[in-house]
């Protein structure tokens, strides 16, 4: 009897999980925080998948740099396994955005040679985060999805949780 309710519940949550689409924008509900950087961490299912992170990172007493990494690829789901296969050769590394204390950013006006300068060297250190993200990823993956309904994604790496809720 127990083994005829495990079986009827592991179907019932196959079934649900198959009747809501992944396909959309997904966004960690909750930002990351590492070092002196913050971000958030988005994917986008569509007929293939985008993994990007968004972060914000202090540079020294200057000002901060916003900064984008995006890993794409192909996914395929079935049931509750999500298989991705990640185009690391396709991975870009993006700064966004820099702001400075309005001192800094004066001597920058003055000065824009200097501001390309430390654009330049801040450009490798970026591309280094992307190219380690779709290193992490690593070829192909399987994913376990524990729980997709209209607004949340729960996705299982190796038991370790990864939640997602769906954004605009």
């Amino acid at each position: 009897m127990k083994r005829i309710l495990f079986i009827t519940c592991a179907l019932m949550a196959a079934m649900t999980i198959s009747a809501q689409s992944i396909q959309g924008n997904w966004m960690a509900p909750a930002p990351f925080e590492e070092n002196d950087v913050k971000g958030n961490i988005y994917f986008t299912f569509g007929n293939t998948f985008e993994l990007k992170i968004i972060a914000t990172g202090l540079i020294d007493n200057m000002g901060s740099i916003t900064f984008s990494a995006s890993v794409p690829g192909t996914y395929k789901q079935e049931g509750i396994f999500l298989k991705l296969n990640v185009d690391d050769k396709r991975s870009e590394a993006k700064i966004e955005k820099m702001d400075f204390k309005p001192e800094v950013q004066q001597y920058f006006d003055q000065n824009p040679d200097v501001k390309k300068k430390l654009t330049d060297g801040l450009m490798p250190i970026v591309t280094e985060i992307c190219d380690e993200l779709a290193k992490d990823l690593g070829g192909n993956q399987t994913l376990t999805i524990k729980e997709l309904t209209a607004t949340k994604l729960i996705l299982l790496d190796e038991d370790e949780p990864m939640e997602f809720t769906r954004v605009q």
